[in-house]
Parts: C-alpha cells; sequence; structure tokens
C-alpha cells in the first residue's frame, strides 16, 4: 500500500512467537497450571510508531497519511482477494481515542512482566518477512 497512518496512537500489542510458544508449552507441561487463566499478550506494549520507525530505519520508503486518507486508500487497495481486506474492520472510519486501546492485562500468570517486543526482535522479524517475500524487496537490494 506504500503508506502508514500518520500519528497513529495505539500500541503495538504484539508477542514474540518464541515467547508465546515457551508460554503454552511451559503451561502445558505444568500439572500445577490447571484451572488458571494464562493472558499471553504484551502488558506494555510499545507504540504503533516503532513499527514505521524501524521499517523506515531498514530503507522502506512509504507516505505517512491522515488517518481518514491512509484508511481510504486502505479500502480502495483491499480487493476481495486482496490481504489487505481483513484490515477493513481493524480500522474504523473514526479513529479510535488512544484510551480504546488500553486494556490492562494481569499476565503474570503467564510469567509476561514487562514489554515483550524490543526494536532489534521487530528488526528481526521484519528481515525475516523481507527474506520469505511477505514484504517486498528493501530499495537498496539488487
Amino acid at each position: 500500500m506504500g503508506a502508514f497512518p500518520q500519528d497513529y496512537n495505539l500500541d503495538l500489542n504484539i508477542v514474540p512467537s518464541d515467547v508465546a510458544a515457551r508460554v503454552i508449552v511451559d503451561k502445558a507441561l505444568d500439572p500445577g497450571a490447571v484451572n488458571l487463566t494464562y493472558h499471553v499478550t504484551n502488558p506494555k506494549p510499545p507504540a504503533f510508531q516503532l513499527a514505521v520507525d524501524t521499517l523506515r530505519n531498514m530503507g522502506y520508503k512509504f507516505e505517512e497519511l491522515p488517518y481518514r486518507v491512509w484508511r481510504e486508500r486502505l479500502i480502495s487497495c483491499a480487493g476481495d482477494d486482496n490481504a489487505l481486506r481483513p484490515l477493513e474492520m481493524a480500522f474504523p472510519r473514526v479513529r479510535a481515542p488512544k484510551s480504546a486501546s488500553m486494556l490492562d492485562v494481569d499476565c503474570r500468570n503467564a510469567g509476561i512482566f514487562e514489554n515483550t517486543l524490543s526494536k532489534e526482535q521487530m528488526r528481526r522479524d521484519f528481515e525475516w518477512c523481507t527474506k520469505v517475500g511477505y514484504f517486498p524487496p528493501l530499495p537498496s537490494a539488487p
């Protein structure tokens, strides 16, 4: 799509797959873990801007558009057979206030106490997405 929403103020609530897998396996193998709830989420997620900044630092070029303009582009790009289509529901016509995403979830039972997503982890994940073709090649790549 070549664009991100400008000043998008929601959190990037992502848990790396190795962290989630560790929690799931640990709890599945722990006989004392029965009948408890395990929230496998990021209790202190970074801002969405981390993704934008990471991609930009990797060399990707894109526009940052006002939310309304960005969403219109998303809808126009997201045909029935396009991978962007499910995102239409995630981004309402009117941008939600940050308070709408501020859930206080207790992740202590899962052993998660801090932010699970570092700049380095995000860069590694995005590099992998580029390597396997989920992201376009970097502009400087042959």
